[in-house]
């Protein structure tokens, strides 16, 4: 009987952990920001607007593989579809199934032609149908990589949707499944234009900060996340869109799960850091000042701007404070190089 009990006991321990960790998805980087927020296009807005996990349908569709699009909308609408826990809709599936659609309607179309074109001779006609029989199997059975590459060679798409079709595929993937995402391909980045390149970059750093959510990992990566958009450390993007994204991401991160990190990171000079940090006072700051410069001094005050303490920076990389110095409130960190730039953190400590 103790041994039945104790294997219900496990049972039950199992089912709560799933439990928790299927929850705990609800709120991580890829469910959490918000960014849809910031797409100007009316049917992004709309959907994003809507409860729970939304289904693509054909007007989505149609704005996805429309070239005249920009990418961030199109990221910026599969964000606003939404994710639900254990729910059944499949919009990957969905939108290679639209994919092999485009591809099947292109092979009909140039069958009709042939047909008008070699009338004639309908030995060669049931050749071609054939041949376009043979190619539409074929394309069925190919992996989704290959299938947009020759769907996109089939329907003459400009190089730029083949790649937005691509990313927009995979982070399709990933909202199906964040448990087995495919979190991979992050070189796809380096073939887009600049614009666009800063879109892959943000959605291949969220599978990123994602999958190391998912391993506990996240503390690892907190610093990179930020520093990798630190474009010579100045957050200095074309696409302004991307740049209030990045900020969006940046305080999601510090304010809902930074608080479980041992140490946090404030950079100097980066655009999309955050101007505020809440931290505990068992946390450790680190406040980067390289590459913006090197030497100069950091002084902390509290909320009364009476000095409590003060570092010059002579060489080195960052500045180590130790929250446990400090009581619960409000402080603001002021540091000044030896040019005479100044800059500014404000940093809460509560408990």
């Amino acid at each position: 009987m103790r041994i039945v009990c104790k294997k219900y006991h496990l049972i039950v321990i199992g089912f709560l952990t799933f439990l928790m960790s299927f929850n705990s998805y609800a709120d991580s980087p890829l469910t959490a920001i918000n960014f849809w927020s910031l797409s100007k296009e009316k049917l992004v807005i709309r959907t994003g607007k809507k409860g729970g996990k939304k289904k693509l349908n054909q007007k989505m569709i149609n704005f996805l593989f429309d070239s005249k699009q920009s990418t961030f909308d199109k990221i910026a609408l599969v964000n606003a579809l939404g994710w639900e826990q254990e729910s059944e809709i499949k919009n990957a599936t969905i939108f290679i199934e639209a994919l092999e659609n485009f591809y099947s309607d292109k092979l009909n179309k140039n069958l009709k032609r042939d047909k008008r074109e070699f009338d004639y001779d309908k030995e060669f006609y049931d050749v071609e149908k054939e041949y376009y029989n043979f190619d539409k199997e074929s394309f069925l059975e190919l992996p989704d990589r290959e299938k947009i590459l020759s769907a996109s060679f089939e329907l003459d798409w400009p190089f730029s949707l083949e790649k937005q079709i691509y990313l927009i595929c995979q982070y399709l993937k990933v909202m199906d499944n964040l448990i087995e995402a495919p979190f991979s391909d992050s070189e796809i980045v380096w073939f887009f234009e600049p614009q666009d390149n800063e879109c892959a970059l943000f959605i291949m750093s969220l599978f990123r900060a994602q999958e190391l959510f998912i391993n506990s990992q996240f503390c690892d990566y907190l610093s990179v996340f930020q520093s990798q958009f630190s474009m010579e450390n100045n957050c200095s993007f074309e696409n302004e869109q991307i740049k209030e994204a990045v900020r969006l991401g940046n305080n999601y991160m510090y304010q809902n799960l930074a608080v479980n990190c041992e140490r946090i990171y404030f950079e100097v000079g980066n655009s999309c850091a955050l101007v505020e940090i809440i931290a505990k006072p068992s946390q450790l700051l680190w406040v980067v000042h390289y590459p913006v410069f090197v030497y100069g001094k950091l002084v902390v005050y509290d909320s009364s701007n009476a000095e409590i303490d003060a570092h010059e920076i002579d060489g080195d990389d960052y500045v180590e404070l130790k929250l446990t110095n400090y009581s619960p409130g409000i402080y603001w960190i002021r540091l000044e190089d030896e040019k005479k730039n100044k800059y500014e953190l404000k940093l809460k400590i509560e408990l």
